[in-house]
């Protein structure tokens, strides 16, 4: 029988799908084909799929992401000393707020620069 100290909490694994939706927006940003960013007027992938939800002028992915992370900044202050999964996601969670730096500067620069 796993020892029930290793086994996430729903807590842990609401913030690892969270997680995992905005790491994937993250990297998918990056990419012009899908964001519509870049040289050219194209529209991405996320315009076609979200360009008509718009929330304040905004598209819904740049909203999710903003909104989420707050979420994960709370669960980022967790204390990540005693190995396990709560450990791994609350690393994880400071990693997505540095990413988080990364995707608000790039997100602005090309809407605004």
């Amino acid at each position: 029988m796993p020892n029930s100290g290793y086994r996430p909490s729903h807590v842990d694994l609401i913030l690892r799908g969270v997680l995992v939706v905005n790491f994937a927006l993250f990297v998918l940003t990056f990419i012009q084909s899908f964001s519509g960013i870049g040289p050219g007027s194209e529209p991405g992938l996320a315009d076609r799929w979200w360009g008509k939800v718009r929330f304040d002028g905004w598209r819904a992915d740049v909203v999710w992401v903003c909104a989420s992370t707050p979420v994960v900044f709370v669960g980022g202050l967790r204390s990540a000393q005693t190995p396990g999964p709560r450990a791994t996601t609350t690393i994880l969670c400071r990693v997505w707020l540095v990413c988080f730096g990364f995707y608000l500067n790039y997100i602005l620069v090309h809407m605004f620069g």
